[in-house]
């Protein structure tokens, strides 16, 4: 489930049996991110970095691309970085702690303009923040 905005893409999965529509899975992520920065405290985020075949191609031969994604994972002070070959494609996953979604065109606007990059913004947990959410959902039944 994904809303498009021109390059980015803010995915949300519903854990219930119906599904979302796109605008409101885009204005949850917002409202997370939102929240987050409210309470004093960071969303956790991955983001998945998609490179387009030429534009990879191109930015390796030319340098470009090593130094964009150096800079992305140093900007966000990234908790991890993983890379993949997904669906034939070069494909990034960095995990980093967001404060604010006023934050997200800083994070993408670089990876879309240095490299071509489809994006997607997820809200990832951890096992601590699963326990604790698991937790707090029992509570609350």
């Amino acid at each position: 489930m994904q809303r498009e905005c021109p390059n980015i893409f803010i995915a949300v999965r519903d854990s219930g049996a119906r599904q979302m529509s796109p605008d409101r899975q885009y204005r949850l992520a917002i409202l997370y991110a939102q929240a987050a920065a409210k309470g004093g405290a960071a969303m956790r985020m991955m983001l998945k970095i998609i490179i387009p075949t030429e534009a990879g191609n191109r930015t390796i031969k030319d340098g470009t691309l090593p130094k964009v994604l150096e800079g992305a994972m140093n900007r966000l002070k990234a908790e991890a970085a993983y890379f993949v070959a997904e669906d034939g494609l070069r494909t990034a996953m960095i995990f980093f702690d967001m404060r604010d979604s006023a934050d997200i065109p800083g994070v993408v606007e670089p990876l879309f303009m240095g490299i071509d990059a489809e994006v997607e913004l997820l809200p990832v947990m951890n096992a601590d923040d699963m326990r604790k959410g698991l937790k707090a959902a029992m509570e609350a039944m």
